[in-house]
């Protein structure tokens, strides 16, 4: 029963890290690049095809993954309303975020469209883009993370399967960020830099929060 439930726990990181690892170098610069550098016409489908592959992750961790009949923990009302509100909070505030996004680009449709009207500049890689600090982003330099960790971990009921899952997105949403801080700085320099420096990178900072 123990080296069962170890092998478990061996395959849930594993699908998880199935997600995370290709998410990351799929994002690199560096690939993307040297994608551009061999294959230009791909580039305009690049974003398409990141996305597709995200959710084949996805797809193969929720379907795949094993599921030990373990409860970490089960909180009752109250409380639960206590949690559900939190969850409301992560949703209300992913939703409100988005509002800040072109989603178009982001789903890798604008790209396409740009190479249909013969419009796409390769040197652009899989996005075009622009510094934001308004909105969700004067308090926090990732407010998608930071509202996904309320919609991650706020659950009233805690099983082995979604506990792995849970520490090891929140994990990645702190990691990915770091990664994905180089590529910013990268692109927008000082201004970027400044932005750091005020700006907290996932939880806001407290003098944000009161100016």
């Amino acid at each position: 029963m123990e080296s069962s439930l170890i092998t478990d726990i061996i395959v849930i990181v594993g699908l998880n890290l199935l997600f995370a690892a290709p998410h990351s170098i799929l994002a690199s610069n560096r690939l993307k690049s040297a994608v551009a550098g061999k294959f230009p016409g791909f580039m305009p489908f690049y974003r398409l095809a990141y996305n597709a592959i995200s959710l084949i992750s996805i797809y193969l961790l929720v379907r795949f993954a094993p599921r030990p009949d373990i409860i970490i923990y089960k909180i009752e009302s109250p409380l639960r309303y206590f949690i559900f509100a939190l969850q409301a909070f992560g949703i209300s505030g992913f939703l409100y975020t988005l509002w800040y996004f072109d989603g178009s680009e982001l789903l890798g449709l604008n790209q396409v469209i740009r190479k249909m009207k013969g419009r796409y500049d390769v040197n652009s890689l899989d996005e075009e883009s622009r510094l934001m600090v308004k909105g969700p982003y004067r308090y926090s330099r990732h407010p998608l993370y930071f509202f996904c960790f309320f919609i991650t971990l706020a659950w009233p009921k805690m099983d082995l399967f979604y506990f792995i899952t849970a520490v090891s997105f929140v994990a990645y949403f702190y990691i990915g960020s770091v990664y994905e801080e180089r590529k910013l700085v990268e692109r927008f320099g000082d201004d970027y830099r400044r932005y750091q420096a005020s700006t907290g990178r996932i939880f806001p900072k407290l003098k944000s929060l009161i100016k």
